[in-house]
């Protein structure tokens, strides 16, 4: 696999999540190489296989991708998605119903919806496709790869004191030692999980994205933030929706 070659190369990993809000995709244009977390086990009720959009003159409304599940402990990767369940249709009705009015429907929906209109089986691979549609939209240039393809057996990569630190910390300083990462950033949220001094000992600098407030015009009474990228671009277009990528602190 081809290691970035840069002198701050910042790498960040998040689960594969079904058309993510504003954030996932300002934490990707943030770092150089994006690592989908997909060997850790499918939670259900989770953004995996779901998001959420405005349901027009009221408020916000899930639209969810059926899968089936072999056991429960199974990772991510390995999760079929029910297509029995005729799920395409429903969302694709959904979201042109909902923003058909909206200012930016005609210059993004088609793409969408031929994108949706595709028979994937593993719901990885239909938010790998989903995403890498999205990014390209928005025209970031980060590396986006996949835990279950790239990184095997990565478990030993690293010495002490670093095998003293809990499971998932772990995991993650040896996926950004392999990438020769010198800096992880993580989104706000992982702020009691993930510890600087534990990172700065294995010679990363950690740092948590957080999302400024804003704003924009929906089609509902008050203003519902950290919708699904579909409302962003359907409300405020590609441009407007590159700017806002930009409005962020890293703590």
């Amino acid at each position: 696999m081809e290691k970035a070659n840069n002198l701050d190369n910042k790498v960040a990993i998040m689960q594969p999540y079904f058309f993510p809000y504003i954030g996932y995709f300002q934490l990707i244009k943030a770092v150089n190489t994006f690592v989908l977390f997909d060997q850790q086990q499918y939670i259900k009720n989770g953004w995996i296989n779901r998001n959420r959009i405005i349901e027009i003159n009221r408020e916000d409304r899930i639209i969810t991708v059926p899968i089936k599940l072999k056991s429960r402990s199974q990772p991510i990767f390995d999760v079929d998605i029910d297509n029995n369940a005729k799920w395409q249709k429903s969302i694709i009705n959904s979201i042109e119903f909902n923003y058909r009015r909206s200012p930016f429907f005609e210059e993004l929906f088609s793409g969408i919806r031929q994108l949706l209109s595709q028979p994937f089986q593993k719901i990885n691979d239909l938010n790998l496709h989903t995403l890498t549609h999205i990014v390209g939209l928005l025209d970031i240039k980060t590396r986006i790869i996949s835990e279950s393809v790239d990184f095997k057996q990565i478990e030993e990569f690293l010495h002490e004191p670093a095998l003293s630190y809990d499971h998932r910390t772990l995991r993650v300083v040896n996926i950004c030692k392999m990438l020769e990462a010198q800096t992880y950033i993580n989104p706000i949220g992982g702020v009691e999980l993930y510890k600087k001094p534990e990172f700065k000992e294995c010679g990363l600098d950690l740092y948590f994205i957080k999302t400024k407030e804003y704003s924009y015009k929906q089609y509902t009474k008050t203003f519902i933030p950290h919708l699904s990228i579909l409302d962003v671009l359907f409300c405020c277009g590609i441009e407007e929706t590159k700017k806002m990528l930009d409005n962020y602190e890293l703590i």
